[in-house]
């Protein structure tokens, strides 16, 4: 079975979300508005879904960028902002596990089930399984920045 790690096993933490992104912008001389980070988020989703490319984190880059923006930020450091925040994504840290995914993956691993985990991200894979201790559960592992 494989399962995706972004938004399936994980979600974002507070780092990820309006005060977070408020909090980035913050360190690059940008006020903006938090309360607009979700009105953002869904009118950047488009950017994730208009490329049939390989990875490129270019993607992701302008997609933060474009939810700065609408958030309220501008001038020539949003650029270097959205960089800040991709590279944080790739950190387990910020992310939680959602409840029932240890129990069940455990259980499926009990039942003699293989495991696998695929991402379109750039975090690494062994470093999630190591962070939210679910080693020996995990058969095989695909990211796309990998590949």
């Amino acid at each position: 079975m494989l399962f995706d790690v972004d938004f399936t096993l994980i979600y974002p933490g507070p780092t990820f979300r309006g005060e977070g992104y408020k909090a980035f912008c913050a360190r690059y001389g940008m006020d903006v508005d938090a309360a607009m980070f979700e009105q953002g988020v869904a009118s950047a989703a488009p950017l994730l879904n208009s490329h049939d490319e390989v990875y490129d984190p270019e993607i992701f880059i302008a997609y933060t960028s474009h939810i700065i923006e609408r958030m309220g930020g501008s001038g020539p450091r949003v650029d270097e902002c959205s960089r800040e925040i991709y590279r944080e994504w790739g950190a387990c840290q910020h992310f939680e596990l959602y409840d029932d995914v240890s129990p069940v993956l455990h259980q499926l691993a009990e039942a003699g089930c293989r495991i696998g985990l695929i991402s379109n991200t750039h975090r690494c894979l062994a470093s999630f399984q190591l962070h939210f201790e679910l080693q020996g559960l995990i058969s095989a592992t695909v990211s796309s920045s990998d590949h």
